[in-house]
């Protein structure tokens, strides 16, 4: 029965450390709240499209910086905090393409004179 327990401790512990592990592998390279978030999304799209490890993590009810948090929610609209993602072996690259996408949409908003 001892030994039961340990094995089954050693094999939570080690579920535990596995995860811990897993989640730090993320980098968070960009974040928004609100409507900007739909620019996170492009983004994301565009990684992954170009074949990056990338993903968008949403929480909720995050404090907005500089205001305190009085209860007060006129519409009663949430403070969503959305986060960009990307696996720690593909930072560099990624802010590389993140740069071409952004040369791509200015390119693509100017107009020719």
């Amino acid at each position: 029965m001892k030994t039961l327990l340990i094995v089954v401790g050693v094999s939570l512990f080690l579920f535990l450390v596995a995860i811990v592990f897993r989640s730090s592998r993320w980098k968070t390279i960009m974040s928004a709240t609100g409507n900007q978030a739909d620019e996170l999304q492009e983004k994301h799209a565009y990684l992954h499209n170009e074949g990056f490890r990338c993903r968008l993590r949403v929480e909720e009810n995050q404090p907005v910086a500089g205001f305190s948090n009085t209860g007060f929610n006129p519409g009663n609209h949430r403070n969503v905090l959305t986060k960009l993602q990307v696996h720690e072996e593909d930072v560099k690259n990624a802010a590389e393409a993140l740069d071409r996408f952004e040369r791509e949409r200015v390119r693509s908003q100017t107009p020719i004179l």
